[in-house]
């Protein structure tokens, strides 16, 4: 429960300094409107959502490439320890998914409610 918590506090966090980026680029650009601050909280948050998804999917295609995995077995790793380097990429991978879509989700969120 702690560690979601902190997960979530911190997607926050990274949410609103970008937020606040885009609000100072806004009105740098002298957006007038908060029809312009909408689309722009949107479009952050629908393109954090698809490089997340983007890097999943790399990652999936890059562990059935069969140059990756002969690659991965030529070396002094038994069978266990090249089983469990897998399954330490594969979880960092989804944990960047896990954090990229909540961050984007708050902007979606942020675009909503404006």
């Amino acid at each position: 429960m702690n560690r979601i918590l902190k997960l979530l506090g911190t997607t926050f966090v990274v949410a609103f300094a970008i937020g606040i980026i885009l609000s100072v680029i806004g009105m740098l650009l002298k957006w007038n409107s908060v029809t312009q601050f909408r689309l722009a909280f949107f479009w952050t948050g629908a393109i954090l959502i698809v490089s997340g998804l983007l890097s999943v999917m790399m990652e999936f295609k890059m562990s059935i490439d069969f140059g990756v995995r002969y690659s991965q077995t030529t070396g002094d790793l038994n069978v266990f320890e090249r089983s469990k380097r897998w399954i330490v990429d594969i979880i960092q991978e989804h944990g960047f998914f896990i954090f990229i879509f909540l961050t984007g989700t708050y902007f979606l969120v942020f675009a909503f409610l404006i």
